[in-house]
C-alpha cells in the first residue's frame, strides 16, 4: 500500500513510510560537520518564503554550519580577513530603508571585485544600539598578505565605502571601516560568535507600524571558492541506524526516532572512522 492511502476501516497510512533502502553520510573534509540521512520520508522544503523580519534560529544554524564545513587545513593563519562596514555617526546621515543598505552592499561588492578580483566572502547584517545598520564580512584570501597588502586594502576600503554610501562626512571617511587578519581559527570562531550569532531585532515602520522586510541577514559571494569539500558515503544499508545513534551519543543530542536525518558538529576524523566502522 502506498503512503497516504486509506486502509480498510478508514484508517490513514500517511504516517507509514517505507523504511527499507540505504541512507547516506555526508561530512566536510577537514571540517566539523556531519549529516546522517537515514531511509525514510523525504524532505520537501519549508514552503514559500515570507517576509524577513528577524535573524531566525534556522538562519543562524545555516550560518554556523557553513563555517563548520570549512577545511581548517586550508585556512592557515593570515588567510581570513575580518572587515567591518559602518554608517556615519550622525543619525541624520544613516539610511533607515533596508533596501538602501542592501543596495550599498551590492555596489560595494562590484567595487571590491573590480579592484581586488573574486574571493569567497561571507557577510552579515548587524545593528548597533542606536539602530544603525552595519556589515561584518569575512574574506578568504588563500595567498594571505603576499596576495593582498593590508595597508593598501585599508586605504582603499575606507574611501570606497565612503563613496558608496555618499554621506560626505569626513569623520565617516576616517572611521567608517576596519580590516584585520585573523591569525588563529579559534579567534575567527570567536569573531563569528560575537557578531554573526547576534539576533537582528525586528524593525517597525514608524509611520505605519508594520514590520519592515529587512531582506537577507547574511550571505556569501563566490561560494565556489569556499574551502569546503563535502564527501558522501552511500549504500550503508542497516548500519546507517548505528551511525545515527553513534552521532547522537557523541554530541549529546537527544534521540528523536521520528527524525530521518541528523546534522551535527562532529570532527572530520570522527566522521571518517564512523564510515569505516560500518562499511
Amino acid at each position: 500500500m502506498q503512503p497516504g492511502a486509506v486502509a480498510s476501516g478508514g484508517l490513514s497510512t500517511a504516517h507509514n513510510w517505507p523504511q527499507a533502502g540505504d541512507g547516506s553520510v555526508t561530512y566536510a573534509e577537514g571540517g566539523d560537520w556531519i549529516h546522517v540521512k537515514a531511509p525514510g520520508k523525504p524532505h520537501y522544503g519549508g514552503g514559500a518564503r515570507s517576509l524577513v523580519t528577524e535573524f531566525s534560529r534556522q538562519s543562524q544554524g545555516r550560518l554556523r554550519r557553513l563555517f563548520a564545513k570549512c577545511d581548517k587545513r586550508q585556512v592557515q593563519p593570515g588567510t581570513m580577513m575580518e572587515v567591518g562596514l559602518t554608517y556615519p555617526g550622525k543619525d541624520a546621515l544613516v539610511p533607515r530603508n533596508p533596501r538602501e543598505w542592501h543596495r550599498h552592499l551590492i555596489n560595494f561588492r562590484k567595487r571590491f571585485q573590480r579592484r581586488w578580483g573574486t574571493y569567497w566572502v561571507v557577510w552579515k547584517l548587524e545593528f548597533q544600539r542606536r539602530g544603525a545598520a552595519h556589515y561584518h564580512l569575512v574574506v578568504f584570501v588563500p595567498g594571505g598578505s603576499e596576495e593582498l597588502d593590508i595597508q593598501e586594502f585599508r586605504a582603499w576600503l575606507s574611501r570606497s565605502w565612503w563613496e558608496t554610501v555618499g554621506s560626505g562626512d569626513e569623520d565617516h571617511l576616517k572611521a567608517g571601516t576596519h580590516a584585520a587578519w585573523a591569525q588563529k581559527w579559534c579567534k575567527l570562531g570567536a569573531y563569528m560568535c560575537k557578531y554573526m550569532g547576534k539576533e537582528v531585532p525586528a524593525l517597525v515602520d514608524e509611520e505605519t507600524g508594520e514590520l519592515l522586510n529587512i531582506g537577507r541577514c547574511w550571505g556569501q559571494w563566490s561560494r565556489e571558492l569556499a574551502p569546503i569539500v563535502e564527501r558522501t558515503v552511500e549504500a550503508l544499508g542497516a548500519s546507517i541506524w548505528a551511525i545515527r545513534r553513534a552521532v547522537w551519543r557523541y554530541t549529546g543530542l537527544a534521540s528523536r526516532s521520528w527524525r530521518v536525518g541528523v546534522q551535527a558538529f562532529v570532527p572530520c576524523s570522527v566522521a571518517e572512522r564512523l564510515c569505516v566502522w560500518q562499511t
